[in-house]
């Protein structure tokens, strides 16, 4: 595959799921050379980034989402090598973190050993399939985070895990949605060969509109209110021309 049919414009193209684990697989090779924080946020020639992007996002995470001081039940999924619940483990009643690698399950497990934190707790499942009631922790969750991951799915699997979390959450309950998107068109990368990472890679920008269509096609927002709908990071902290990381936050409403 050619470099221009490697990136499609506008067109849905379904990416190959296969490959995009085999990718995530691969990342386990440059441990050592990156700190766990870059195999899950890249920047791999520029891991001062992803510390910077990582720090801005926790700190405009507390300003979206009020804890008022209660301890919370925490879903996270694909939670990586587990940012987030190191990030929020005094916030957390509970937190369960899922990712389909068996890699960052592992270094999220063995940190939460060394700073004996009991309270979180990582399992390898999928976020393509994996069914609620093989969850460590039962619904419902008062918090649920998805950053990073429908970038790697299809169309029709993040409907469905739109529905689920809307299922997992409780009333008044908070999503949190970080995805990259597309500026001015969807672009998919099929097998694009990264400089930056080495390797081919594949994941799909949708747009913002395009991200609403899912959101509509999911009817989560029967039950859900959409409040947030923005960019996360300021010009400074995004290094690409075409693609932008975006936040969408939701609330549960009480029935």
């Amino acid at each position: 595959m050619n470099h221009k049919e490697s990136r499609i414009y506008g067109n849905k193209a379904d990416l190959d799921y296969a490959k995009i684990k085999s990718f995530f697989e691969k990342r386990k090779e440059k441990i050592g050379y990156l700190q766990p924080l870059n195999l899950t946020m890249y920047q791999d020639k520029n891991p001062e980034l992803a510390i910077q992007r990582d720090i801005f996002e926790k700190n405009r995470f507390f300003e979206l989402i009020n804890f008022q001081n209660k301890k919370l039940k925490i879903l996270d999924i694909g939670c990586g090598v587990g940012r987030w619940g190191f990030h929020l483990s005094e916030f957390a009643e509970i937190y369960l973190g899922f990712d389909y690698s068996t890699t960052f399950i592992d270094i999220a497990k063995q940190k939460a050993e060394e700073e004996n934190l009991t309270n979180l707790k990582f399992q390898i499942l999928s976020a393509t399939s994996f069914q609620i009631d093989e969850l460590f922790e039962k619904p419902p969750f008062d918090l649920a985070i998805i950053a990073g991951v429908m970038a790697y799915l299809n169309d029709v699997d993040c409907i469905e895990l739109l529905k689920k979390v809307e299922i997992l959450l409780s009333n008044n309950g908070i999503f949190y949605l970080r995805e990259p998107i597309g500026i001015e068109r969807r672009l998919t990368l099929s097998d694009f060969y990264s400089d930056e990472m080495e390797t081919e890679y594949s994941a799909v920008y949708r747009t913002i509109d395009e991200y609403l269509v899912l959101i509509d096609e999911s009817k989560i927002l029967q039950n859900m209110k959409l409040t947030k709908n923005e960019a996360l990071f300021p010009s400074e902290l995004n290094n690409r021309k075409e693609t932008a990381q975006h936040i969408f936050v939701f609330e549960k409403v009480s029935k």
